[in-house]
């Protein structure tokens, strides 16, 4: 799950790098960093929401990054409880007509 969040986002700055403006060098390290949530109080970050650029350029790369940890936080967890095997028990009983059936319905 990490690996595929980390390569959209890293797509998304590459998008962005690109374009003319392009972005503060301390944001470059975001989609490397999406296991660590120390990023998001480190001086990197700070640094590249300080750094001149558009407001919306600015409130868009805050948001993308809030958003991608926080699904990385979120997902981790989440999918393994998913994964985790419930016990089943399937056992056979005897129907009221007298063949084995796994529910009885008398």
């Amino acid at each position: 799950m990490h690996a595929s969040l980390t390569t959209i986002f890293l797509t998304y700055m590459r998008h962005e790098v690109t374009r003319e403006k392009g972005l503060p060098y301390g944001g470059l390290f975001a989609g490397l960093q999406l296991t660590s949530i120390s990023y998001l109080w480190s001086l990197a970050f700070r640094g590249s929401l300080a750094a001149r650029m558009p407001p919306g350029k600015k409130f868009q790369f805050f948001f993308m990054v809030v958003l991608f940890f926080t699904v990385a936080i979120v997902s981790n967890p989440s999918s393994a409880i998913l994964m985790m095997p419930s016990e089943v028990r399937y056992y056979r009983r005897i129907s009221c007509n007298g063949e084995a059936a796994l529910h009885a319905d008398c």
